[in-house]
């Protein structure tokens, strides 16, 4: 089956089925709900407040030492930490249980059953630890090759520091030094780009072998491997395909942000050019209209992530059934 009628297949599905955005909603709930936040926060918090406070007060110094000491309090830090965890963890269910409930509809789809949301999500449910552990489990390796770039980042710069500090190094090993650090670490960005883009194919692979086919978590991944070994070529495509269409929406979506910094450049100018200097907090601030069109606007990115992860989704799960099909009809 070509691949340009698997992509208007999963047009078709959507828009028979528009309850399905909604289990898309969980991909992107997290991000969206942080930056809806931020923006009604700026609203009715303007940063020029924080500033101008700093500033008229008698020691600015000891005023910021003050904010920084009180949010570095142990608990303030022990309550920032498991919120922080609590929500990431959230988050990781919610997106498990939104893609395995997308996965599961279009197997209901393909085999001509109805889609209830009720028994998507208890599909979903009942998959959840193997969706968890795959992510855990796949993701490992980008881990390590992650916190070595961190390590020999931080302990070249600190290497580099003591060695010009002590000045016991010529310059041309300092050179020379510098250069093996960068090259090892441009060689580990690239494998951990490499990686990563594995663990993306490996990752969508073994979801829908252990939603679609039930398998457990080791005979999910092993049969991942053996479709990743089969049709990486394809699957390079279909996720640069992806990456296209969500960069053009992206595009689209950011286009309706423009009135308002137009609005606030101009604003700029205007104050710029006037016979007083203006108020330098006053750039900080922004009309109420500025920013209830930047709320509308991140909804808007948010209501367009649903629909495009959603599109993402329900693509991949139909390009794995035909090479699923088709590696079932050669063996």
């Amino acid at each position: 089956m070509p691949y340009t009628e698997l992509l208007s297949r999963t047009g078709r599905i959507l828009w028979r089925h528009k309850s399905l955005s909604l289990l898309g909603l969980g991909y992107v709930i997290g991000g969206g709900i942080i930056g809806l936040i931020m923006q009604i926060w700026s609203a009715t918090n303007p940063m020029s407040a924080f500033f101008r406070t700093m500033t008229s007060a008698p020691e600015p110094e000891r005023f910021l030492f003050d904010q920084f000491t009180t949010w570095t309090q142990p608990l303030n830090l022990v309550l920032a930490v498991v919120a922080i965890f609590a929500y990431t963890l959230l988050v990781w269910i919610l997106a498990a249980i939104s893609e395995a409930s997308l996965i599961q509809a279009v197997a209901a789809e393909t085999a001509g059953r109805p889609l209830q949301l009720s028994g998507l999500l208890r599909a979903a449910w009942h998959s959840l630890g193997r969706l968890i552990a795959i992510d855990t489990l796949v993701y490992f390796p980008l881990f390590l090759v992650s916190l070595a770039i961190l390590l020999i980042s931080s302990g070249g710069l600190i290497g580099f520091i003591l060695y010009v500090s002590a000045g016991s190094v010529t310059q041309e090993w300092l050179i020379i030094g510098g250069m093996a650090i960068w090259l090892l670490l441009m060689v580990l960005f690239f494998a951990s780009f490499l990686i990563g883009l594995v663990t993306v194919f490996i990752r969508q692979l073994a979801f829908r072998a252990a939603v679609l086919n039930d398998l457990p978590l080791r005979p999910a991944i092993r049969h991942a491997v053996t479709l990743f070994r089969r049709h990486w070529l394809q699957m390079l495509a279909v996720l640069l395909l992806i990456y296209a269409i969500s960069q053009v929406i992206g595009m689209l979506v950011g286009f309706l942000a423009m009135p308002a910094q137009m609005f606030n450049m101009f604003r700029i100018m205007q104050l710029s050019s006037g016979p007083t200097p203006p108020d330098p907090f006053i750039f900080l601030e922004q009309p109420l209209l500025v920013h209830v069109w930047m709320i509308l606007v991140t909804l808007a990115g948010l209501a367009v992530s649903t629909l495009t992860t959603t599109f993402s989704s329900v693509f991949w799960t139909l390009c794995y059934q035909h090479w699923d099909r088709h590696d079932t009809d050669r063996d």
